[in-house]
């Protein structure tokens, strides 16, 4: 140390000691009682101060959940939405595919007993057609005859 701060020093002690010989022993003994309470002050006053912040601090994460929320109902119900637009055409392409795949069973049914109608009736005409044939034999051979 240099011999200015130590005369600065001096100087310093000097004070405290004029005002601590000023206060006397009862000053003194307030003095040591008050240090504990001045610590209690400093902690409440400190604890207050931590409160408030994250009273704040609460208050923001309060807004920030709101607005997220309200963010995730939105994306969401648009979500929803588009879900709903797509089901819906999705049901109705089916619908149609389902009123067309109905339409070729019916064609099929109708074609199917046209089918059978044609079998009927090429039987009924190979039947006659035997029988035409079989008396044109019978007619042929007695006549041969």
């Amino acid at each position: 140390m240099n011999p200015q701060e130590i005369q600065t020093l001096i100087s310093a002690m000097q004070t405290i000691a004029a005002v601590l010989s000023g206060l006397g022993v009862p000053g003194l003994i307030a003095l040591a009682l008050a240090a504990p309470a001045l610590v209690l002050v400093t902690v409440l006053v400190l604890d207050h101060i931590r409160n408030t912040r994250m009273a704040v601090m609460q208050q923001e994460f309060r807004a920030d959940t709101a607005r997220i929320l309200d963010a995730y109902r939105n994306n969401t119900s648009k979500i929803l939405e588009a879900y709903r637009v797509d089901t819906q055409s999705v049901c109705k392409e089916l619908g149609k595919e389902h009123a067309e795949a109905v339409r070729f069973y019916n064609d099929n049914v109708e074609l199917v007993k046209d089918y059978e109608r044609m079998a009927d009736a090429l039987q009924t005409l190979v039947v006659n057609n035997t029988r035409a044939v079989e008396r044109l034999i019978t007619i042929v051979e007695a006549r041969a005859k």
